[in-house]
Order: structure tokens, then C-alpha cells, then sequence
């Protein structure tokens, strides 16, 4: 597949040569937000409709970084052996 990157005029200077990126013009990059925004606000109209505790969603985002980053310490201990 290819993918396309839809970005505000001058963000990240000349992306003529990337042809995963295109500028849109300056009325489009007013009105964009970053995906990130548009991924939290998914998540929180989901934990509403599923009622997730304050303890559910801390466990999705504090948790599961937490475990990552125990995994990724422990699996560089075991290259260092």
C-alpha cells in the first residue's frame, strides 16, 4: 500500500521530494489536528460507552506502557548476558 501524509504548508519544510508527504493548502492545515488528538478522542468516547473505570483507562495507558517498558528492560538484560 501507499500512504500519504496530509500536511499543513511549511511544517516541516520543503516535502517536495517525500512522496509520502503532501501540503495541503493554508485554509486545509487551519482546520487539521494531529491523528493523535482524533486516536485520544476515539478512546475516550469508547471508554464512555464501555464505562471504563478511572482504573481501566490508567491500566490502558500507564499500565500498558509499564509492562512495555519491563519487557523491553528485560529482554536487554538477556542480550547483555
Amino acid at each position: 500500500g501507499h500512504y500519504v501524509n496530509l500536511v499543513p504548508p511549511g511544517l516541516y519544510g520543503d516535502v517536495s521530494g517525500d512522496k509520502n508527504m503532501r501540503e495541503v493548502s493554508p485554509e486545509e492545515g487551519e482546520g487539521m489536528t494531529f491523528f493523535m488528538y482524533e486516536e485520544l478522542l476515539a478512546f475516550k468516547q469508547a471508554a464512555s460507552q464501555l464505562a471504563l473505570t478511572k482504573d481501566d483507562i490508567n491500566d490502558v495507558f500507564y499500565g500498558n506502557a509499564d509492562r512495555l517498558l519491563q519487557e523491553v528492560d528485560t529482554g536487554l538484560r538477556g542480550l547483555r548476558s
